[in-house]
């Protein structure tokens, strides 16, 4: 039951929002204040909601461990977005999310080790120091390492999505 509400809030973000992290964090359109964001956002928080619930029956994550791979990562591109922006005045749930998020990741990694999860863990462990006021002195050069790392997962332009 978990990993259908899973995928139903990641549906539900994927209809909505954008797939591309890079136009994301961008925002050239100002999707962050526009009704469809503060929708994905609660379909956000409450997939994360409910990979704690997966992590409690299937700790290694091993039901289906490529595509949710895929849904977790998707899934998790705008959780990003919202510490990145907000920072320490992220919302606790938020926080709590990413902390799921990264947690579920790291499970994902020791079952079935792919790249793009390892990448995103670290991008996402970054910006969440940030959210607990941890500014490193070097932020503008882990920004620009962040949007190197998170441009290899585009939809648009020469990345590939999770093609690679």
């Amino acid at each position: 039951m978990a990993y259908g509400t899973h995928v139903m809030h990641v549906l539900h973000i994927l209809l909505s929002g954008k797939w591309d992290p890079i136009n994301l964090l961008d925002d050239n359109d100002l999707w962050i204040s526009s009704q469809g964001f503060f929708s994905a956002t609660g379909h956000a928080v409450e997939a994360a909601e409910a990979i704690s619930n997966i992590l409690e029956f299937d700790p290694g994550l091993e039901f289906m461990p490529f595509f949710f791979g895929i849904y977790l990562l998707q899934g998790s591109f705008l959780l990003l977005l919202i510490a990145d922006k907000l920072q320490s005045e992220a919302n606790p749930s938020v926080v709590k999310a990413c902390e799921t998020i990264i947690r579920a990741h790291e499970a994902c990694v020791v079952t079935l080790n792919t790249e793009y999860q390892r990448n995103f863990s670290k991008v996402m462990r970054s910006a969440l120091a940030q959210v607990r006021g941890r500014v490193p002195e070097d932020l503008g050069e882990q920004h620009q390492r962040r949007r190197e790392l998170l441009a290899l997962y585009r939809w648009t332009g020469d990345g590939t999505g999770l093609a690679l």
